[in-house]
């Protein structure tokens, strides 16, 4: 039973109750994942689209350019959420990590599908100088699509 004076919670010992404050906790390997995911969607369509292939390339038309600049900017604004989840503090960190794992691995996923739309030219290496025995290998054909949805 606790003595008068003292407030919860209540002791076996005497000596007064001190607080250090919160526990440092250390980042996980899957946080750590996660967030590099998330940065990378961020960023990766800058990265990869704003170059004379894509965006400033002027034999693309207005639209393609349009779908693109749609892309990039989805990836950002997913990647970002997801930052956003994965650091926010709440009462439910685990939906909170779900949702950190689900946003981007939606546009990755759509990314990967996007590969397996009939006649899509989408694998093809049209700005790469390679070899045609390249471009119309089997491993080009059926493996490029793979590697999106790794």
């Amino acid at each position: 039973m606790a003595e008068a004076g003292r407030t919860f919670p209540a002791t076996y010992s005497m000596a007064p109750i001190i607080y250090h404050g919160p526990k440092k906790k250390r980042l996980s390997t899957g946080k750590i994942i996660l967030g590099s995911v998330a940065v990378f969607t961020v960023l990766g369509g800058f990265i990869a689209d704003m170059n004379k292939t894509h965006m400033k390339n002027p034999d693309w038309p207005p639209h393609a350019k349009f779908h693109d600049a749609m892309s990039i900017t989805l990836g950002a604004f997913l990647g970002t959420a997801s930052l956003y989840f994965l650091s926010r503090k709440t009462f439910d960190s685990h939906q909170d990590i779900q949702l950190s794992a689900l946003l981007p691995s939606m546009y990755w996923a759509a990314q990967g599908v996007s590969f397996f739309y009939r006649k899509h030219p989408g694998w093809k290496l049209n700005f790469l100088n390679t070899s045609r025995k390249f471009k119309d290998s089997w491993s080009m054909r059926n493996l490029h699509p793979l590697r999106c949805l790794l």
